[in-house]
């Protein structure tokens, strides 16, 4: 999956994949917000985020809420 965003706020990319593993690279992304993994935050292991604008990733994106 290719993300070329600057922000993963308002999109529901994720919401009903099933995901183990997620890369996502090279893309302008500057902001995370704390829903942006709502779904897939049950199932997610592994999360790779590289050479973004990213300053700051909210732990509740990722969080169960369990």
């Amino acid at each position: 999956m290719s993300i070329g965003l600057n922000n993963l706020a308002t999109f529901s990319l994720f919401h009903k994949l099933i995901l183990k593993v997620l890369h996502i690279l090279d893309t302008p992304i500057e902001v995370v917000e704390e829903h942006t993994f709502l779904g897939i935050n049950y199932t997610l292991n592994e999360l790779y985020i590289r050479n973004s604008k990213l300053k700051q990733f909210p732990v509740s994106a990722v969080k169960s809420s369990t």
